[in-house]
């Protein structure tokens, strides 16, 4: 899988460059580029570090979306871990997560297990999604990622 995915992104870098040719710092997008694949590879880094320290076998991440996908497909422990994805949005239960053999559950779902653990990557919900988990169940147990870099820093062409 990383070769596959490494070569997806020297692919997405050379079309950056190409497209910021024109721009006074054209590597601007390949340096965000770059910063978002290393906060998506330390924050697995981190779930999988704190995986290891939960025995539970009720594991689940939230949000059905690439959020989840990219872990799922990086991370040989996670992709082991998590029973499900959870999320809202009904149109995504009981199917499966694109590209995984991940299928979605809705967020009530954890009301009936012992001591969950969800797994909760960056996400602009995830405040929402933390509040909604604890009145579901308050004896869940949360794995919150945290991206190490602010990437809305790299957007900011006025540097």
């Amino acid at each position: 899988f990383w070769g596959r995915f490494s070569t997806y992104v020297i692919e997405l870098l050379e079309i950056c460059n190409n497209f910021n040719s024109v721009k006074p710092d054209k590597f601007k997008w390949s340096n965000l580029l770059w910063v978002h694949f290393n906060s998506i590879n330390d924050s697995i880094n981190y779930v999988e570090n704190e995986l290891s320290k939960f025995s539970t076998q009720e594991v689940f991440l939230a949000g059905a979306s690439h959020l989840s996908q990219y872990p799922i497909l990086i991370s040989d422990e996670i992709r082991k871990r998590i029973q499900f994805v959870l999320d809202n949005s009904k149109e995504k239960h009981e199917k499966r997560l694109y590209g995984t053999n991940c299928y979605c559950k809705p967020f009530e779902y954890i009301k009936k297990i012992e001591s969950p653990l969800i797994i909760i990557f960056n996400s602009p919900y995830q405040n929402e999604m933390i509040e909604q988990i604890m009145k579901l169940n308050p004896k869940v147990q949360i794995i919150n990622s945290n991206f190490k870099q602010n990437l809305w820093n790299f957007l900011s062409f006025d540097k």
